[in-house]
């Protein structure tokens, strides 16, 4: 079963919110020396090298192209070497004149590599840049600013060859029909990827991404998935100039029932299983005779366990109630059915305000951690609801004899596909 987790401490937005720092579909196999990179395009070999503050950088490897230029490195920080998300550039931390612009999306690798997402070169040769500061994470979720500059140099392309590394061509705007809502797909392809941009319908959400459908059949999944507020930007693949550029668009889901309310006795369920609300740590199974009002067979089984949340889960605040911070008790209710979270206030999103939600027997609503919904296949293969397991936090205060779940609209699974051609323009 796949989960869709979303932790709701409070990000409300993962889709929405610009980061300065994004995570690119690369790893340490991207590159491979000598040898077409993963997504087709050459790979440059690099030996550039800086030190400063305690951090050396050395370039290994890197691809270039009208779209973007990827950087393979190494580093160490104080001669031990990286780990995933210990490095970081912050925002202004890279400059050059002779890239395209001042962005860098970076994702770190293991066993020390990292990769860095640049602006396309705008000369062939030697290009120089520097990065002028960089952020150390520690595991315990605390940062460092580390100061250069690492003055470093990329050997480029060579100028004959330049014209055709940078080449970029601009795909015919397209659209597709899914629901009765028009989805409008642009795109462009370089000597790197492919890039396709779209908005998702609205009403809808996505199950797996939109995938290139190849010339044998088969069909890619996205190399990076970026989506933002305005759409989502996805890339793919090398796909030959000239050619047609086919994307296959579903399976979705959308909101089915109106919402519901259901309220189960956990007393006699505790008790019925040999335990009390502080010593369970297993799931007990929701029976019939359970549910006090509601549906019978949506709530499954519920568990109360111990956490420990450290001050750097990412609480930012207490919305006037007590912080889930330290060792805390968690309530965790497994539904049949998948639910997504809704917000009551999107503009506004409280983790007390959001449907799955769920009062204790003194009406006292409890704050969502976490919520993630699933889905599963059937035998042949479809996509179909699944299960939901939503996880709350208790207050020392909190009575858990009868709790009353408030479910927004589940998901149905919109099944099918949607497939668009762009054409070169």
């Amino acid at each position: 079963m796949k989960l869709h987790k979303t932790a709701l401490v409070f990000v409300a937005a993962a889709i929405a919110g610009a980061a300065s720092v994004v995570a690119i579909a690369a790893s340490t196999s991207l590159f491979s020396s000598g040898e077409p990179s993963g997504s087709g395009a050459m790979l440059f070999p690099q030996h550039a090298r800086s030190t400063a503050d305690g951090i050396t950088i050395t370039l290994s490897g890197a691809t270039f192209s009208g779209t973007e230029t990827t950087i393979q490195a190494s580093a160490t920080i104080d001669g031990q070497p990286v780990v995933p998300g210990e490095l970081t550039v912050p925002p202004g931390g890279f400059a050059s004149p002779s890239f395209a612009g001042s962005t860098v999306l970076q994702s770190s690798g293991g066993n020390s590599t990292i990769v860095l997402q640049l602006p396309p070169v705008i000369s062939p040769g030697e290009v120089q840049f520097q990065l002028k500061n960089l952020v150390v994470h520690s595991s315990a979720g605390g940062t460092q600013q580390r100061h250069g500059p690492w003055a470093l140099t990329l050997s480029g392309p060579a100028a004959s060859a330049f014209a055709a590394t940078m080449r970029v061509e601009a795909l015919q705007p397209s659209s597709v029909a899914i629901a009765g809502t028009t989805v409008a797909v642009t795109g462009r392809r370089s000597t790197s990827r492919t890039i396709i941009q779209y908005s998702v319908p609205s009403g809808l959400r996505e199950l797996t991404p939109p995938r290139l459908v190849l010339s044998d059949g088969r069909q890619a999944l996205p190399l990076g998935f970026t989506p933002t507020a305005a759409g989502v930007t996805a890339t793919y693949p090398v796909t030959s100039f000239g050619s047609v550029v086919s994307v296959s668009f579903g399976p979705f889901s959308r909101p089915g029932d109106t919402g519901q309310t259901v309220s189960l006795g956990l007393t006699a369920a505790l008790a019925r299983a040999g335990a009390t609300a502080s010593q369970t740590n297993g799931e007990v199974a929701v029976l019939p005779g359970d549910v006090l009002n509601g549906t019978s067979d949506i709530a499954l089984g519920f568990s109360i366990a111990q956490r420990r949340l450290d001050a750097g889960g990412g609480i930012p605040r207490n919305f006037g109630r007590r912080n889930p911070i330290g060792d805390i008790t968690v309530l965790t209710v497994r539904l049949r059915g998948s639910w997504h979270q809704e917000d009551q206030d999107p503009e506004n999103p409280s983790p007390y305000a959001t449907t799955p939600g769920l009062l204790d027997a003194k009406g006292v609503r409890l704050r969502v951690l976490e919520i993630a919904t699933g889905y599963s296949k059937s035998a042949t293969g479809g996509i179909q609801e699944g299960e939901t397991s939503v996880s709350f936090y208790v207050e020392p205060d909190t009575d858990l004899s009868r709790i009353t779940l408030l479910l927004g609209s589940p998901s149905r699974v919109l099944g099918g596909s949607w497939v668009v051609q762009l054409k070169p323009a």
